[in-house]
């Protein structure tokens, strides 16, 4: 992207917008089709080429719209969120997935963009925003009470990632797209709060359980 994109009329822009989120949504990156986007966007093909050098380079725009779009939908008052660990994890895996109830294609292009493939550009969008995640995860961390741990909060936080990151990828893998996102969002947290289940007993001193 350039900045002659961020020039053009706000009506414009958005419909562009709007119309590639729908497309990669839809048929994921691979699939994605330039010509059905300009014909649908009303511009033509040079347009779009003038402010995205290449569909990759629109579609890591859009997947960029897409993630800031979940960050400010989870963006909470961390003084209000629980002190347990486990108990904010999952509250905020629910608000996360309620985000993605609102705006499903959100969810498809996440999937789509993380969770389907081994391509490069799989890998480089992990390599990407891998830090970003790193970081946002620390700072919704903060303010649990730790006290109540019989590990260190380094070792409680690396052991809750490995199990977020295993059972992450295990889920993508059973789900199924046809079924409603609220669906999903069920089956998600019942799956998640069992296996946050053997994490507790394994972290958390006796009477914090």
């Amino acid at each position: 992207m350039n900045d002659v994109f961020l020039n053009i009329k706000e009506s414009k822009r958005n419909r562009i917008i709007q119309v590639a989120i729908k497309e990669f949504a839809e048929y994921g990156y691979e699939n994605s089709s330039t010509n059905r986007m300009v014909e649908e966007m009303g511009i033509s093909k040079g347009s779009l080429f003038k402010y995205f050098k290449t569909k990759e380079d629109l579609y890591l725009f859009i997947v960029d719209l897409a993630i800031q779009e979940v960050l400010n939908t989870i963006k909470v008052d961390i003084k209000k969120l629980p002190l347990d660990l486990i108990e904010r994890v999952v509250l905020l895996a629910a608000v996360e997935l309620d985000a993605y109830i609102k705006e499903p294609n959100l969810f498809k292009i996440f999937k789509d963009a993380f969770m389907d493939n081994n391509s490069e550009l799989s890998k480089k969008l992990l390599s990407k925003y891998s830090v970003r995640a790193e970081d946002t995860f620390m700072c919704l961390m903060e303010g649990c009470d730790f006290s109540i741990l019989k590990v260190d909060k380094a070792t409680a936080i690396k052991a809750l990632q490995w199990i977020l990151e295993g059972y992450n990828k295990e889920f993508a893998k059973s789900f199924n797209m046809n079924k409603p996102i609220e669906s999903l969002k069920e089956e998600y947290i019942k799956g998640l709060e069992e296996y946050l289940k053997v994490l507790r007993r394994g972290i958390y001193s006796e009477g914090g359980d």
